[in-house]
């Protein structure tokens, strides 16, 4: 079972790996913020845990560090004002996600969870001025 859940979780990590990273910073045609000052872009959202529930059980726990791209200054600034309202969207649109689409022992469809993380952002910013990142997505099983 220890080996079931160790290729568990280096399956999502991997997939996290290739999935987060825009081609053209693979190719290395991405800017260099260090140099450009524009690091400021990126807004980080604090941790979130998510409950799985089945059967009116908590079966496990999605984890998400995500953060998130701001298209300008003014979207910058605009996203930290909503952060507590985004962070309400997550939590609530997240619970609903996890009961309905999460089984805690199969690898979570990153596709999906992308999809739906910014389809919130969407909502909430009432606007598309910004990306969603991942930083780590991991389920864990309760015993």
């Amino acid at each position: 079972m220890p080996l079931l859940r160790l290729a568990f979780a280096f399956t999502v990590f991997v997939a996290i790996l290739s999935w987060g990273v825009p081609p053209a910073v693979a190719a290395g045609g991405g800017k260099d913020t260090s140099e450009s000052g524009d690091s400021d872009d990126v807004i980080a959202v604090a941790p979130l845990s998510i409950p799985i529930i089945k059967d009116a059980q908590v079966r496990g726990f999605l984890q998400l560090e995500i953060g998130l791209i701001a298209g300008s200054p003014e979207m910058h600034r605009y996203i930290e004002a909503a952060m507590p309202r985004l962070r309400d969207a997550y939590i609530r649109n997240m619970n609903v996600f996890a009961t309905n689409h999460l089984v805690v022992d199969r690898v979570p469809d990153l596709t999906a969870v992308g999809q739906t993380l910014q389809a919130i952002t969407d909502h909430t910013l009432q606007s598309k001025g910004a990306t969603v990142l991942f930083g780590q997505i991991m389920v864990q099983q309760v015993q």
